[in-house]
């Protein structure tokens, strides 16, 4: 349906108005919300096919005389125009595709990391806690609530209750 969207205001957009009405040049922006939607959707391969539609609609009307950006009378105005535009619309849509891409890999690298540190916590019986001391805040991993047998809703910042899973000796060298 959205394909079908882009298609007709694309098409409207760069064959029925002149520049001097300045409204092609406003209407042109209609296809950044496509562009967009499509790299967000479909990563690359959707702001490609989505790039290239557009390319087919814009050449198609430049070819046909109806581009709405292009001087009347100047081919060289109209290649230029066409190109400036196809490159602007495709490079913004791609760089926000991979930029999503490469955002996607790292989060996915980032949860195999933390899958693996908690699969090695568990079998090794050991976890990690760190305490901020500027803000009081006490961060425990997975493992440190199933060694002390507690829910991990337990509250974390209640120092004193953390300091009660120690020895004496123990909380005398933390404290």
């Amino acid at each position: 349906a959205l394909l079908l969207l882009m298609l007709t205001l694309d098409n409207y957009a760069f064959s029925h108005f002149s520049v001097e009405g300045g409204l092609a040049l406003l209407l042109n922006l209609f296809t950044f919300p496509f562009l967009i939607w499509a790299s967000l959707r479909f990563n690359v391969i959707g702001s490609a096919t989505t790039s290239l539609i557009l390319g087919v609609i814009i050449i198609g009307n430049a070819i046909s005389g109806r581009f709405s950006l292009s001087a009347p009378g100047s081919n060289l105005t109209t290649i230029i125009l066409v190109q400036v535009n196809l490159a602007v619309l495709s490079i913004t849509a791609l760089l926000l595709a991979a930029v999503i891409t490469e955002r996607k890999k790292a989060e996915e690298a980032v949860k195999d990391r933390e899958r693996l540190l908690n699969e090695t916590q568990a079998i090794s019986k050991t976890g990690g806690w760190e305490y901020e001391i500027e803000n009081k805040h006490l961060t425990r991993t997975n493992e440190v609530y199933r060694i002390y047998g507690v829910e991990n809703s337990y509250d974390q910042n209640n120092v004193a209750k953390a300091m009660s899973f120690y020895s004496e000796k123990d909380q005398n060298i933390i404290g």
